[in-house]
Order: C-alpha cells, then structure tokens, then sequence
C-alpha cells in the first residue's frame, strides 16, 4: 500500500493532509477536522464541501546561487526577502449550506512533496469534490485504494493525468462485492 501522496498520508489508522505532530487536517468518516497545537479546531461534514483546493509550494533549492543573489541585491535596495519561505500550506475552498468560504492551514512535513504529486493531489480533492463523493474521504481503505492507484500514475501531461484521477475515482467508486452471508451447517442462510 502506498502510504502518502504529497501532503496526504496514511497515519495512525487513517488520512491527514500536513504533519500528524502538528497543525494537519484528519478525514474522518463524520468530515475533514482541522487540528491545531493537537486540539481539534473545527469538523467540516463531507456533505458541506461543495469544492476544496489545495495550496502547498513543492521543494525548491532555497541555497542555489541565483536566488542568494537574488536575496543579496534586494537586501541591499532594502527589501525584505526570505528565500525558501512562501505561503503557509493551506487546504481550503467553498461550503454548502450555507455557502461560504474556508481554508485551513496546515504544516508541511519535512520531507519533500513531488511536483507531480501535488498535481495528482490536487486534481484528485477536485474531482472527488465535483462527483459529490467526499464521504468516501472518511473511508480509510477507500483512500488507500484510490491513493495507491494514484501513487503509481506516471507523470505526464495534464489531460492524462486528470483522465487517471477520473478513471481511479470512478472505478473505486463502485460498491465493492460483497460475499454472500455464509450458511450455517443446515444449509440455511
């Protein structure tokens, strides 16, 4: 099973997006929970998110030449300038009923996210909020499904990475066979 798609990974028996030892936002079969300084913030039910996005840079070499120049020259026309740093990583969009906006931030993990999988990320949240699916975010083995279906898609260009995404939510969102109850010893069910 993979266990991670850029910010999204599988810790303590479910899905958070951030670090799980500090601000990160948890599915939950009742919604997506925002945790901060390790209290829960705020629950949001599945069935209020109407469309959600997700806002996290990818790594970038904040020790390169040009961009110490860079620092350097800006510094000296008296700007202020921190390389490495940009906005807060945040998962946010619009709620139903009523609508309204959100966002919450959370804590990028020290580990490194792959460009291509904060695409694949983000066009997955998008698509999942488009077919009205998002309960099934509350649904651990259906993420880890999705996630390691996902994990393994090559990068490409954009119209085959968003007909992935397509393919994998509509294919897991199919009801999974059920076995038939078993029989008890008489043959009866």
């Amino acid at each position: 099973m993979a266990d991670q798609l850029g910010p999204l990974e599988f810790f303590n028996g479910g899905w958070i997006i951030g670090d799980p030892a500090r601000d990160h936002l948890r599915f939950s079969p009742e919604g997506l929970v925002h945790w901060v300084n390790g209290a829960e913030q705020r629950v949001i039910p599945w069935g209020r998110i109407l469309e959600w996005n997700l806002s996290v840079e990818p790594p970038r070499s904040s020790h390169s030449k040009g961009l110490r120049r860079t620092a350097a020259v800006l510094s000296l026309l008296g700007a202020s300038f921190s390389p490495g740093l940009g906005q807060p990583a945040s998962v946010g969009g619009t709620l139903r009923h009523p609508y309204e906006s959100w966002s919450a931030e959370f804590t990028h993990h020290a580990r490194k996210y792959r460009r291509h999988d904060i695409a694949v990320l983000w066009d997955f949240l998008s698509y999942i909020a488009e077919s009205r699916k998002t309960a099934r975010m509350g649904d651990p083995e259906w993420v880890a499904m999705a996630v390691a279906k996902l994990s393994r898609q090559p990068k490409g260009y954009f119209g085959s990475r968003k007909r992935a995404v397509q393919e994998t939510v509509n294919s897991a969102l199919l009801p999974p066979a059920r076995d038939p109850a078993p029989s008890d010893p008489d043959g009866r069910r």
